[in-house]
C-alpha cells in the first residue's frame, strides 16, 4: 500500500536476526514481532519451545462489503458477454482483459450478486444495484496467499486502481470479516496439549476438537462474530496436497519450497463485522473501514489472546471464581500474547450491547418517583426542594445496606430472579 507504512508482514527469527520476505526481495526478514528476550526467556525454560525458529504473523482474510457506482461504467456488461462465452463452451471461467489480463470472468457469481470476476485467491462479485441504496453493490474477498502477499492492504489498493480505471468510483466501504494469524515454525502441535479443553479461560461458550483421521489436528474455539482457530499448519498443508499453498508457505517461513516435515502451528483469530463494530478506541467508535483496521491490529490481537481466550499450564478449577486471576498461562500462550503486528498500539476495548428483557429504565423511573414521593413525606418545607437528591441517596443507602445485613437471603433471592429473568444463557444449563 503506497501511503501507509505496511502492516501486513512481520517476522522475526528467534535470535532477533531480520527476516525477509516478499516485500524486502530477500528471502523473508523484515519487521520484529516478538521481543527477542521475552522469547528467549521462554525458551530457555519451556522444552516444548526449545525449536522454535520463526514466528510469522498476518492478515490471513479479508472480506469487503463495498458500495461503489457501477452508473458510468460499462464493465458489467463486458463481464456479461465473457460469462456468455463461458456457458456456451461450459467453461466455470474464462480469461478477462478487461483493462487488465489478469482477471478471470465466472459464468455465475452469488447470491444477490450476478457477476464475479478473481484473481489469484482474490475474489470480486457484483450487482446492479443503486449505490444509494442500503445494500452493498460489490463484494471483495481477499483469501490467505494474496493476503500474505503481495498484503490485503496492497491488494485493496490496486483493486481500487482498477476500479477507477473501469470508471467506478467507491462511495464507503465496510470490512465484514478480518482474520489475523500468527505461525509458529518448528513446533509440534502435539507437544502443547491445546486440544485439552479444561485447560482452556475463554469468554465463548463452545469449542471443538479436530481430527484428521485419530490424530488431533486441532481446536476451534467460538462461532460467528469471533473465534479462534489453532491447528497443525503443516498436517493441512500436506493432507490437501495443496502443492502451491506447500512452496508459498516454506517460502513465507523462510524453509525450503518442498519442505514437507517441518511442524508449524498456526494461531487464527477470526473477526466478523458483528464483533469489529464492539471494539472501540478513544478515537474510534467502531471498526468500520480498512483504515480503521490498519490502526488496531495489535489491539484486536491482544484483546483476543489475553482476555477473550488463554490457554493454562494445568487445568483450570472452575469451582474457583478467581480462576482468570489464579491460573497460570501456559508458556506457548505466553508467546501468542507477544506477538506484535507492527502497528499502533491503540487502548482498544470492547463495548457489546446487552438484550435487555427487562425494561430498566421504566423501573428506575419507577423508582425515582417513589423516591421522590417518600423525600417530599420528610421534609418541613418546599424550600428544602433542592436538597431532595442528597436526602434520597442517603435514605437509598441506609435502607439497602440494612437489607443487605440484616435480610442477605431474601435480597440476594430476590436479585437472582431478576437477573434469571433478564438473562438467556443456555449453555451455562448443559456444562
Amino acid at each position: 500500500m503506497s501511503n501507509s507504512k505496511d502492516l501486513n508482514k512481520n517476522c522475526q527469527s528467534i535470535d532477533g536476526s531480520p527476516l525477509g520476505g516478499p516485500l524486502t526481495g530477500k528471502p523473508m526478514r523484515e519487521a520484529q514481532v516478538l521481543s527477542s528476550e521475552g522469547v528467549q526467556a521462554l525458551i530457555t525454560c519451556t522444552p516444548q519451545l526449545v525449536s522454535l525458529k520463526t514466528v510469522y504473523s498476518n492478515i490471513d482474510t479479508l472480506h469487503l462489503s463495498v458500495y461503489a457506482d457501477l452508473s458510468g461504467s460499462n464493465l458489467l456488461e463486458e463481464i456479461e458477454k465473457s460469462r456468455e462465452v463461458a456457458r456456451e463452451f461450459e467453461k466455470e471461467c474464462i480469461p478477462f482483459t478487461y483493462f487488465s489480463p489478469q482477471w478471470n470472468v465466472h459464468r455465475s457469481g452469488r447470491r444477490f450478486f450476478t457477476y464475479h470476476i478473481s484473481m489469484a485467491d482474490t475474489h470480486i462479485y457484483f450487482n446492479k444495484r443503486s449505490v444509494h441504496g442500503d445494500f452493498p453493490t460489490c463484494l471483495i474477498e481477499i483469501g490467505s496467499m494474496s493476503s500474505h502477499h503481495p498484503g490485503a492492504f496492497s491488494v485493496f489498493e490496486d483493486i481500487k486502481k482498477f476500479l477507477k480505471s473501469c470508471d467506478i468510483s467507491i462511495k464507503k466501504h465496510h470490512v465484514t470479516r478480518v482474520d489475523l494469524s500468527t505461525d509458529f515454525v518448528n513446533i509440534n502441535f502435539r507437544d502443547l496439549d491445546l486440544h485439552n479443553i479444561e485447560k482452556w479461560i475463554t469468554r465463548a461458550i463452545d469449542a471443538h476438537v479436530h481430527y484428521v483421521g485419530r490424530s488431533v489436528s486441532g481446536i476451534s474455539i467460538g462461532k460467528g462474530a469471533l473465534m479462534c482457530r489453532i491447528y497443525d499448519k503443516r498436517k493441512e498443508l500436506n493432507v490437501k496436497q495443496a502443492t502451491a499453498k506447500t512452496d508459498f508457505f516454506n517460502r513465507q517461513w523462510g524453509l525450503v519450497s518442498d519442505d514437507k516435515k517441518t511442524p508449524v502451528v498456526r494461531v487464527e483469530f477470526q473477526f466478523r463485522r458483528e464483533a469489529l463494530k464492539e471494539f472501540k478506541t478513544d478515537d474510534l467508535y467502531q471498526i468500520d473501514t480498512v483504515d480503521d483496521l490498519q490502526g488496531v491490529l495489535n489491539g484486536l490481537w491482544g484483546y483476543s489472546s489475553k482476555s477473550w481466550a488463554k490457554h493454562c499450564e494445568t487445568e483450570v478449577d472452575r469451582s474457583n471464581n478467581n480462576q482468570s486471576r489464579d491460573a497460570v498461562i501456559s508458556p506457548f500462550w505466553k508467546l501468542v500474547q507477544l506477538v506484535d503486528f507492527n502497528a499502533e498500539n491503540s487502548n482498544l476495548w470492547r463495548h457489546r450491547e446487552k438484550n435487555q428483557y427487562i425494561n430498566v429504565k421504566a423501573l428506575i423511573d419507577q423508582g425515582i418517583g417513589c423516591l421522590t414521593s417518600a423525600v417530599a413525606a420528610t421534609i418541613e418545607s418546599m424550600d428544602d426542594f433542592k436538597d431532595v437528591a442528597i436526602d434520597a441517596s442517603t435514605i437509598v443507602w441506609r435502607e439497602l445496606r440494612n437489607r443487605i445485613e440484616l435480610h442477605t437471603d431474601e435480597l440476594y433471592e430476590k436479585m437472582e430472579i431478576v437477573f434469571n429473568r433478564n438473562n438467556l444463557n443456555l449453555s451455562k444449563t448443559y456444562v
